[in-house]
């Protein structure tokens, strides 16, 4: 976005453009309610993963997916800043660690929060939060479905809006810095905040006037299982069996 200056809005601005590329108005690679199951199982495998092999394979995985979806400038968007919130988490064990045996736990919990990311990204790319919804539908979560979808439609208006609205008070600022800007973030983040409330509000009322029922659309569903839901549910299956493996 242009005209967006320091740290705090090129973050927001860049996490508005990682939900925008992850939204494709296309079909979903694959069935939408069995991929949605599949990234589940995937990310919860190596989120309570043991050893390193269930974490390598849900990373590499989450990338290949994410490169055949044509999203892999989000997943590693989504990555890098798993990796980045992680080690911020675990920096202070690691910092009173003094044996390395005592550091391994926490450098394994970071990789687990980023594999599992990982897998649940490149599926979310190859499925599209269109794809998401209906799979929510498939699942037989309606209520969620139609909830979610309204939110991943809102979420970066919101940010777009919070970034425009920090951009300006920062060009209006005496001095700069990065403890100045997080501040403004802070002012900002208030005034977005009543803005979706009233923003909230009136599409409440407009659904409830056109008698908004929340169904959906039907999800379509494959009466065949094709050769690419076959190899994901096994890649699926090898993260869970690594897992409890390791175990």
């Amino acid at each position: 976005m242009k005209g967006v200056g320091g740290l705090a809005g090129k973050l927001l601005a860049g996490a508005s453009s990682v939900f925008e590329e992850l939204a494709p108005e296309r079909e979903p690679l694959l069935s939408p309610p069995l991929g949605l199951a599949l990234a589940a199982a995937a990310a919860a495998a190596a989120s309570f993963a043991k050893g390193v092999a269930a974490c390598a394979l849900a990373l590499a995985g989450g990338a290949a997916l994410a490169a055949w979806g044509g999203g892999f400038r989000a997943w590693l968007g989504v990555v890098a800043a798993s990796l980045l919130f992680s080690l911020a988490v675990t920096a202070p064990l690691l910092a009173l660690s003094a044996a390395p045996s005592l550091a391994a736990p926490a450098l394994l919990a970071a990789l687990r929060a980023v594999s599992a990311a990982s897998a649940l990204t490149g599926f979310t790319v190859c499925l599209g939060w269109r794809g998401v919804v209906e799979g929510l539908r498939g699942l037989g979560m309606p209520e969620l479905a139609d909830s979610l979808g309204l939110l991943l439609k809102y979420i970066p208006l919101f940010l777009r809006d919070l970034a425009g609205i920090l951009a300006a008070r920062e060009a209006r600022a005496l001095r700069g810095g990065l403890k100045l800007s997080w501040a403004l973030l802070a002012s900002a983040a208030g005034e977005v905040l009543v803005r979706g409330y009233a923003r909230a509000g009136a599409l409440r009322m407009a659904l409830e006037a056109r008698s908004f029922g929340g169904p959906g659309s039907a999800v379509r569903r494959s009466a065949r299982f094709s050769g690419v839901e076959a190899l994901l549910l096994a890649y699926t299956l090898a993260v869970a069996l690594a897992a409890w493996w390791s175990a």
